[in-house]
């Protein structure tokens, strides 16, 4: 009878469709640098690489005496401030991370394109592009694991915003990553997607229903971390204390960390990001 009700409960909480979360690229990934610096032991290379035929920009950050098998983080940036909102958001982290022996790949999402969500994205489009957005998240570990000499079984994720959004329907499906670190999400893209005020869906009932298979309580539910941090905001105008512990509450209960700082929705103090870094370092190890 047991066995019974948890397969029952399973299969309520389950996603009721499943959307196309596959990369599509059957090449072998392959990096091309654009240009490098050192800087304190450290290599930075502004690097391309391809995605469904398009060229994705990252930023590549690696110990100069980088060794085979180290571990390695995929970073999601956030929307927000557009100086920060693209691959740069994290350089800082990943610069602390490399000169402790981590290797990250920095990708530009989708967001980082100029007036992204009020002029590139439509209501017709997001769904479609939502599941791009978490397949171009598996590409881009493709990428880090298999020209960054990354160890697949110490691989971290970090994502803020829409980052740790679509990070988490991506660490949900794709079982190579086993320690996340989440950044004032919230539950439903929906709810962020109805702060497009001027361009509401022009059927609000099919546009809910599409969207309602991403929402993201059920896939974490189903989530194979061993290890998870979230990381959220008194101060958020754009999540909620009821969002907050309703995504904390459906990360998996193994090693959950679930932190709130005196702060807004950037996170951008000191004690988050050192909170963040000595975690990653902790569970990397």
């Amino acid at each position: 009878m047991v066995a019974t009700i948890a397969t029952v409960l399973a299969l309520l909480t389950a996603p009721q469709t499943t959307p196309d979360f596959q990369t599509h690229d059957r090449a072998a990934p392959k990096l091309t640098v654009v240009s490098s610096v050192i800087d304190r032991g450290v290599r930075v290379a502004e690097v391309t690489y391809t995605f469904r035929g398009k060229p994705i920009r990252a930023l590549f950050v690696e110990p100069i005496h980088a060794r085979r098998h180290a571990p390695g983080v995929l970073f999601a940036h956030w929307l927000g401030d557009p100086a920060t909102t693209n691959r740069t958001e994290f350089r800082a982290d990943a610069m602390w991370l490399a000169q402790r022996g981590v290797v990250s790949l920095l990708p530009d999402e989708p967001w980082s394109q100029p007036n992204w969500f009020e002029a590139v994205r439509t209501r017709a489009s997001d769904a479609a592009e939502s599941a791009a957005a978490v397949a171009g998240l598996r590409r881009a570990l493709d990428v880090l694991i298999e020209t960054g000499s990354v160890d697949s079984k110490k691989v971290a994720f970090v994502g803020h915003d829409f980052g740790a959004m679509y990070g988490a329907l991506f660490v949900s499906t794709d079982r190579r990553v086993r320690v996340a670190a989440f950044m004032t999400p919230t539950t439903t893209f929906r709810e962020w997607f109805d702060l497009d005020t001027k361009r509401p869906p022009t059927d609000p009932a099919a546009y809910e229903r599409e969207l309602s298979q991403f929402d993201v309580p059920p896939y974490l539910a189903h989530a194979r971390l061993r290890a998870s941090l979230a990381q959220f905001a008194q101060r958020d105008p754009y999540v909620s204390a009821t969002k907050a512990r309703e995504f904390a509450t459906a990360l998996p209960a193994r090693d959950r960390t679930v932190r709130t700082y005196t702060t807004g929705h950037a996170l951008g103090i000191e004690r988050a990001t050192n909170d963040r870094r000595s975690w990653l370092i902790q569970h990397l190890r």
